[in-house]
């Protein structure tokens, strides 16, 4: 939450996501559950020692917290220079890589969360996020299912990948 009151949501968390680094001191952010969950909490330092003696997770870990560096970096170029309709596509494009990372990619994606949700996560507003969904249904590059979303085309490459503003825009990184 803002200082004024408005709400931001800076991401989305999946099974077997942690939802604040063992290297943080402390917690920078509140959590809402959107569907049923369950939490671990491991003490810290005992956490710490375990991934001393466990080389291979510590390995991991720092690769998965490597990924999700470079997703917030895209995320900040994309809310900074995007389109409404760019920073859509682009958030359904991602949360379908993250869900197919737990299976095998599909054009049937599930939303667990509110359009509410998903506009606070773009800076965009609620009426947006519909908005534009009806507009992806009526070009017949998506249909909105209670579920979530069916993603039309083939499922290797389904028809909403060619408005992709990621994909086809080389990123300038300083170094």
């Amino acid at each position: 939450m803002t200082a004024d009151g408005r709400k931001h949501i800076v991401g989305f968390v999946l099974q077997g996501d942690f939802l604040n680094s063992p290297f943080a001191d402390r917690h920078t952010c509140s959590v809402d559950a959107i569907s049923q969950a369950t939490v671990s909490q491991f003490p810290r330092q005992r956490f710490l020692t375990f991934l001393e003696a466990h080389p291979t997770t510590l390995c991991q870990m720092l690769e998965d917290a490597g990924e999700e560096i470079e997703a917030a970096r895209e995320h900040i170029l994309l809310l900074g220079r995007g389109t409404a309709e760019e920073k859509l596509v682009e958030f359904i494009i991602s949360w379908r890589a993250r869900v197919g990372r737990r299976g095998a990619l599909a054009n049937l994606l599930p939303l667990p969360m509110a359009r509410r949700d998903v506009a606070d996560y773009l800076g965009l507003t609620i009426e947006t996020v519909s908005r534009l969904l009806a507009k992806l249904e009526r070009e017949n590059v998506v249909r909105v299912i209670p579920e979530g979303l069916r993603l039309m085309g083939p499922t290797e490459r389904p028809l909403l990948f060619e408005r992709s503003y990621m994909a086809a825009a080389p990123v300038n990184r300083a170094t």
